[in-house]
């Protein structure tokens, strides 16, 4: 690059990736030049700044120079000494005005320059010869022409080329006819494809006294250099040798200086074509000088080896004017052959193709270019209309995303999905954690799944795209898809792992999204890193927002939306925002209207157009409901339940409900009636599935319930979800129902059925199953509190949860009586191949605990004052509570912390009240949930030094008996990192202990001694742990080494009633919910319960 300051290189590139590609190598091999990269969608500001600030070499699109130069952006062409201009065959095509401009622009600059001498130096680059670079050739001085390509050497000399579309059997008269009309005394070249070819033409020019070299499969290398010699030292003034070949032949024969060409045959690939225009590079003529090309070249073509017709007939188009219309329908003939071949094969469709509806580099494309009904008819749960809602998972461009559908909203119904990727992965984990399973795939073929590891011990799913290298027939180097991301890597073979069956089969519904009829600004065929980032920043900020567009059309895994909008969901308003409107954001800086986009995909389409029908638009409001997915409850496994009976068709089609969950759904009762009568506005619409408030026939009160029919007379049939009953209910008396009524209670209905038992004849009579109702009920028609355990587990009919096949005891007589076995006996039903399930069932009647007794806290003494500080009330709506009203000091505390999204535990817990006997009715929603994590190994290592211990405390930890002591309060929190104890006692003096899993403490307070000595659930850290006197409490600090949660204080989960969780200081955050993978894995336990709801067996293909 010239010494001087400013501007001294413009490169110009035909599309912004191509700009950022030349950035990039700019960058790379000029490491002390300043380089700016200009292309539409930069805002004018950082454009001047860049330029105000100098660059050395400015790269820019055709279309943003004009700008530069015709706008007020500070651009100094002065000093300009290089001016490139890269990809010039497109460029002379789609810019030629722009191109036109900036080149008389520059004249413009060098003829006001003092020193004439200072030129500007032109480069001009392109992958095929135009007619653009010969003009410019021409006017520029000293210009010097680098043609790499054989083949572009005849559209630069305009040499003679003809063509021909006859039977084999006639070519032979074809050849002759040629050598007749040329200059015999030159010499001339025969390419042909086999031997026999060879050898028919031979004979022919040799019997017409033609002077015939030739040369085929047969002969060595050094008979081949040997006949190179003879070529070279023939010297016949008359006539001139023919040369007969293969295009094997051509490789080692150093044939250059021949006049005439003659392509016999094709070859089998487009490059050996391309290598036969060698043989002329002496004889080419130079566009400098005004001499008479005598080159001359025959093409000779049949319909017995057309496989590089269409590359080959696009070839001779730009070096003669005319072809035969016979041969264009024969090359779309293959094409669509190839394609059809490609799709065979796994080849994708050109996203270039998909994304404007055309391929700007269709003869250089290696993809395919046309969409078949066999191969891309989309799978049957791909929604076809309607507008989807979805999460990006990978930008491929500006408007080309691989997505995971959550739900589709249409007209009449809204289809969710079941998040079954988190569950598959889990599954995979624990697959190939054994390392029994971990089979190498062998060798591999173009289709076939597997499992691929990327990176180390990180499995997923794979199908192979296409083979890049072979190693003795054995590929090593494979293309492969991402099945549940859909997207491409490359990986060798040694990375591919045998897949169960079991495992290929889950659809995690996951699809390719592209934004139709929308294409780049300034004719540019890419759409910039920059749109890209832009968008791409508004979803990665918030983890909230969500995707939603309305379907267009459908193409295999491709799902074209004609609008997107990024939303959030505001649970606080319940409804839904719009953030951001990707359309409109990219028609703003970086795209415009392109209305041909789908129209051009429908005509390649080999089905009818029947088939790919524009969907009818479906208005969705700026804001909408977005509910959560309910939970039903469920079975504790392996242990006995105290449910209530609820509802029966027959004893094989029933329901119950948790007897633990009572009071806590009297509670919700009551809120729904107080959101009743807030809010009495009915729906507006219901659709089948949708989860609303229903007034319940006979008693009145409103419930939640599901639509499970269409609007008749006014009416719907309504399945209440906690009651289990079927009722009509009219639409005036279905309200819509809130994200917390939801999810503040589980669904109470359980789908079971009596196990060992089946009916008399072929089904349960009217008598049977009223018998077995009556038996569920005591004397005054009361729900009798029932024992039951389930067996087996199957997918539920009515319920979106599981149908258990249980037994029912019934323990109000002096006897237990087992329904299941009584059946049998009076003679009601008959005994299966389960029966023997029932066969010692190892139940014990609970026995009435005293209300006096409390093992596990010590009394306190009446004329001792100990400071224990009083738990409010938990008070759901505080708008509600008047001045009159007294809010009375409430004991009523959680003693363990339930779980949440683990099917077995989600709705494991008790609510005990210090007052005895009586339980609280502390609302779920005010409840912390925690994740369950199996029990693991722990180093017991020490982490650090123990904290210091008090200055002069007056009591010791070990001259305790703490089982003696009496137990202060704990009341305890935690989030992802800390544990926080407060330790509610007023003293001085006290001593304190803390281990990396233990905490010893003792104290004396108002002549009582206290203490306490516990294993902690999980391993703190000693360095950031820590202890301070508060005067009310002493607070004790731990620092967890795992971020994991707890399911109690202490590694003894049994409730200890001194232990609270402390409710008046929840936190709840996104990142508590959180689970570290790494840690996760090390976790898993080595086996799981088969009858357990935390088998995924169960739940992997299920679908609401």
């Amino acid at each position: 690059m010239p010494n001087n300051f400013g501007l001294s290189c413009i490169i110009i590139c035909a599309t912004s990736h191509s700009v950022t590609s030349v950035e990039s190598a700019c960058k790379m091999f000029l490491h002390r030049a300043k380089i700016f990269a200009c292309f539409a969608g930069m805002s004018d500001l950082d454009i001047t700044t860049s330029l105000l600030n100098g660059c050395d070499i400015l790269i820019c699109t055709p279309s943003m120079l004009v700008r530069l130069i015709q706008e007020d952006f500070s651009l100094d062409l002065h000093n300009l000494s290089t001016f490139v201009v890269d990809d010039c065959e497109r460029l002379s095509k789609v810019y030629t005005k722009e191109l036109k401009f900036c080149l008389l622009k520059v004249m413009d600059i060098v003829k006001s320059r003092a020193n004439k001498e200072w030129k500007v130096q032109y480069v001009i680059v392109s992958r095929v010869w135009c007619d653009f670079m010969a003009s410019l050739a021409r006017k520029a001085p000293d210009s010097v022409i680098c043609i790499s390509a054989f083949e572009e050497c005849i559209p630069y000399t305009k040499a003679a080329t003809s063509v021909e579309f006859l039977k084999e059997e006639k070519k032979v008269d074809a050849v002759i006819n040629f050598l007749q009309d040329i200059d015999r005394s030159k010499k001339s070249v025969i390419v042909c494809r086999t031997d026999d070819e060879v050898k028919l033409l031979v004979n022919t020019l040799t019997k017409l006294k033609y002077v015939v070299f030739s040369c085929d499969s047969t002969m060595t290398v050094q008979d081949l250099y040997n006949l190179d010699k003879v070529l070279k030292d023939y010297e016949e003034p008359v006539s001139g040798p023919i040369l007969v070949c293969l295009d094997g032949n051509l490789t080692h024969l150093n044939v250059t200086d021949a006049v005439y060409l003659i392509h016999y045959s094709m070859p089998s690939l487009f490059s050996m074509f391309c290598k036969r225009f060698a043989v002329l590079i002496d004889n080419y003529p130079s566009i400098f000088k005004d001499e008479e090309t005598k080159i001359k070249i025959k093409i000779l073509l049949d319909d017995t080896n057309v496989e590089q017709l269409p590359k080959i007939l696009h070839f001779i188009k730009r070096c003669t004017n005319y072809v035969s219309p016979l041969l264009n329908e024969i090359s779309s003939t293959v094409l669509s052959e190839k394609n059809l071949k490609k799709a065979e094969n796994f080849v994708p469709i050109c996203k270039k193709l998909l994304s404007l509806g055309k391929c700007p580099d269709f003869w250089s494309c290696i993809e395919r270019h046309a969409i078949f009904k066999e191969y891309d008819t989309p799978k049957p749960w791909l929604p076809k209309e309607g507008t989807i809602i979805f999460q990006i998972l990978h930008y491929h461009s500006a408007i080309y995303y691989s997505a995971r559908i959550t739900s589709c909203v249409t007209k009449t119904n809204t289809v969710d999905y079941a998040p079954t990727y988190s569950l598959l992965s889990f599954k995979m984990g624990m697959y190939y954690s054994k390392e029994e399973n971990r089979k190498l795939y062998g060798l591999p073929k173009v289709g076939d799944v597997c499992a691929v590891t990327l990176k180390q011990n990180l499995f997923a799913r794979c199908q192979i795209a296409k083979v890049l290298k072979s190693t003795n027939n054995r590929p090593t180097l494979l293309l492969v898809k991402l099945i549940d991301e859909e997207r491409y890597e490359v990986a060798r073979d040694t990375w591919l792992y045998y897949l169960p069956d079991e495992l290929k089969g889950i659809e995690t519904h996951v699809v390719t999204v592209i934004l139709a009829n929308v294409i780049p600004q300034d004719k540019d065929v890419t759409f910039s890193k920059l749109a890209e980032y832009q968008l791409k920043k508004i979803t990665e900020e918030n983890d909230d927002l969500y995707m939603r567009g309305q379907i267009t059309m459908v193409v295999g895994n491709v799902i074209f939306v004609e609008t997107l909008e990024a939303c959030q969901n505001l649970s606080s308003l319940e409804e839904v925002v719009v953030t951001c409107d990707f359309r409109k954001e990219l028609l703003d800086n970086h795209a415009m209207p392109n209305p041909d986009h789908i129209n051009n995909l429908r005509k390649i389409c080999d089905y009818t157009c029947d088939e790919v029908k524009e969907p009818a638009r479906i208005e969705v409001p700026s804001s909408i409901k977005i509910l959560p997915k309910p939970r039903w409850a469920h079975l504790e496994s392996g242990q006995f339940s105290s449910v209530f009976f609820v509802e029966a068709k027959s004893p094989w089609k029933f329901f119950v409900r948790p007897v633990k969950f009572d009071s806590c759904l009297n509670t919700l009762v009551n809120e729904i009636k107080q959101y009743v009568t807030d809010n009495p506005e009915p729906v507006e619409n219901v659709n089948v599935g949708d989860i609303v408030i229903a007034e319940l026939p006979g008693d009145a009160t409103f419930e939640r319930a599901r639509i499970d029919s269409e609007v008749k007379d006014g009416k719907v049939k309504c399945f209440f979800v906690d009651q289990a009953e079927w009722s009509d209910v009219s639409i005036k008396k279905i309200l819509p129902i809130t994200e917390k009524i939801i999810t503040k209670l589980p669904f109470q209905a359980i789908e079971c059925r009596l196990i060992g038992i089946q009916p008399v004849g072929d089904s349960w009579t009217d008598f049977s199953t009223n018998f077995f109702v009556d038996s569920c009920f005591d004397s005054v028609d009361k729900h009798k509190q029932l024992y039951t355990k389930y067996f087996t587990k199957e997918k539920a009919e009515f319920t979106e949860g599981h149908k258990y096949g249980v037994v029912l005891i019934d323990t109000y007589s002096s006897e237990d009586v087992i329904i299941n076995q009584m059946m049998v006996d009076k003679n009601l039903a008959e005994e299966n191949e389960e029966f023997e399930l029932l066969h010692n069932l190892g139940f014990e009647r609970k026995s009435e605990e005293s209300s006096d007794s409390d093992s596990d806290i010590e009394d306190i003494p009446k004329n001792k004052d100990v400071a224990l500080p009083p738990i409010g009330p938990i008070i759901s709506n505080p708008d509600r509570i008047n001045d009159k009203q007294t809010i009375r000091p409430s004991n009523n505390l959680i003693r363990s912390v339930p779980l949440v999204e683990s099917d077995d535990d989600v709705d494991d817990f008790e609510l005990v009240s210090n007052d005895k006997g009586e339980l609280s009715s502390i609302p779920l929603a005010e409840v912390v949930g925690i994740k369950e994590l199996p029990d693991t190994e722990w180093n017991d290592k020490v982490l650090a030094a123990p904290i210091e211990e008090p200055e002069n405390p007056i009591l010791k930890a070990e001259n305790f008996k703490f089982d003696e002591l009496s137990k202060p309060k704990l009341l305890w929190r935690q989030n992802s990192n800390t544990v926080t104890i407060k330790i509610k006692l007023i003293v001085d003096k006290y001593d304190l202990i803390i281990k990396e899993r233990y905490v010893k403490f003792s104290a004396n307070a108002n002549g009582t001694k206290y203490g306490f000595d516990f294993e902690l659930y999980g391993v703190v850290n000693l360095n950031k742990s820590s202890h301070s006197n508060k005067g009310q409490y002493i607070l004790v600090k731990l620092w967890k080494v795992l971020t994991n949660k707890w399911l109690s204080l202490t590694r003894d989960v049994s409730i200890k009633k001194w232990i609270v969780y402390d409710i008046e200081n929840i936190e709840v955050s996104s990142d508590e919910e959180s689970v570290v993978l790494d840690d996760r894995k090390n976790m898993i336990p080595e086996q799981f319960d088969s009858d357990s709801d935390d088998n995924l067996e169960d739940d992997i293909t299920f679908s609401y």
